[in-house]
């Protein structure tokens, strides 16, 4: 083993201590700055993802992001057609009805 500390637990089952990531207590940020710093982060990944996400699996994705001042921030993809978050809302809209034809 390279290094990694080790420990042997009730089953002689050997458990790999210090790996992986930190479980995080996931609660409101309550310093503004500092919520406004992890929001702008996290958007950043979040648009990232999705774009990330449409390209591995050339599915139609999109994402929708208001900021705490109402700013709206979207990630779509169009697949080589127009791209618009009209047109994605419009489909949203549409998948109510089962008279429509989806692609």
């Amino acid at each position: 083993m390279t290094g990694a500390a080790t420990s042997d637990d009730s089953n002689g089952r050997r458990n790999n201590i210090g790996q992986g990531k930190k479980k995080i207590n996931i609660a409101r940020i309550e310093n503004k700055s500092q919520r406004m710093v992890s929001f702008s982060k996290r958007k950043s990944s979040l648009l990232k993802n999705v774009s990330e996400f449409q390209k591995l699996t050339g599915l139609e994705v999109g994402a929708v992001v208001f900021s705490p001042a109402g700013q709206m921030y979207t990630s779509m993809n169009n697949n080589g057609g127009p791209s618009s978050f009209d047109i994605i809302v419009d489909r949203i809209l549409q998948v109510g009805d089962p008279t429509i034809q989806l692609q």
